[in-house]
């Protein structure tokens, strides 16, 4: 195998496993159409546990998140990707892309890309209070901030 071939394995290995989804939220779906929403989950629980919070559960207390909001298109995204990942390798910090557009450009990378929802300012302002409060994040930067870095 030539280097490059060695430097694609080497960028694959990780500690972490993928997770069986199946089996993460088995206990949730219900099978009675009375007690379930049209989802299919439960409407009340005995422990209000949601889907997403028991797939993104955070395996380490110390585990922290970043927030980059990504408003507009840019040029280079190759380029602000491989600064985000030098960041999170770094500062050993967990990059989550905020935006309000269909497409931000990292989802190709495998970032984890959260969509903003609101028609207002308000309304969005309150959509990314809400996934900062999910992901315990304190800090927010812009992708402009990120891109000017060079």
């Amino acid at each position: 195998m030539t280097n490059n071939n060695w430097l694609k394995v080497c960028s694959r290995l990780s500690p972490t496993e993928p997770i069986d989804l199946d089996q993460k939220i088995e206990g949730l779906v219900l099978s009675d159409p009375v007690k379930a929403g049209a989802t299919g989950y439960p409407l009340m629980c005995e422990t209000p546990t949601v889907p997403s919070s028991v797939i993104w559960e955070f395996e380490q207390d110390d585990t922290i998140c970043l927030g980059v909001r990504v408003s507009k298109s840019i040029g280079n995204y190759a380029g602000a990707a491989a600064r985000l990942v030098a960041v999170a390798v770094e500062r050993s910090v967990t990059p989550i892309i905020f935006t309000t557009l269909p497409y931000s450009g990292f989802e190709r990378f495998g970032f984890r890309v959260e969509r903003l929802v609101g028609k207002t300012n308000e309304e969005l302002a309150a959509s990314e209070e809400e996934l900062k409060q999910f992901w315990h994040i304190d800090v927010v930067i812009d992708l402009s901030d990120v891109v000017s870095l060079g």
